[in-house]
């Protein structure tokens, strides 16, 4: 019995410390898909490594995406929910041009 209520609260301690750590940091500038690093679109909201490298991929490969729609288009994963879960946490701007 003792065992067990050892176990618990250190599984209860393991959770309560480890869950901020694994929580996204709020976005409180909106990312820009047209020039964001793969670490910077797992900001948002359901973008994990593979996804938001996917973009990146999608992005170097065939050129800025014109609109969020269109990254909707090209990118695999991507889809209206998940569009609609950014809300104004995305844009699509285009990049600025190398002088």
């Amino acid at each position: 019995m003792r065992k067990m209520m050892a176990l618990l609260l250190v599984a209860v301690f393991t959770a309560v410390m480890v869950a901020p750590l694994l929580a996204k940091e709020p976005v409180t500038v909106p990312i820009n898909v047209n020039t964001a690093s793969a670490v910077e679109l797992q900001k948002l909201k359901g973008i994990g490594p593979v996804l938001s490298q996917r973009i990146v991929d999608e992005r170097t490969a065939n050129g800025p995406f014109a609109s969020l729609e269109d990254l909707m288009k090209r990118v695999k994963g991507i889809g209206p929910a998940k569009l609609a879960g950014w809300g104004t946490t995305a844009v699509c701007n285009p990049p600025a041009p190398v002088q």
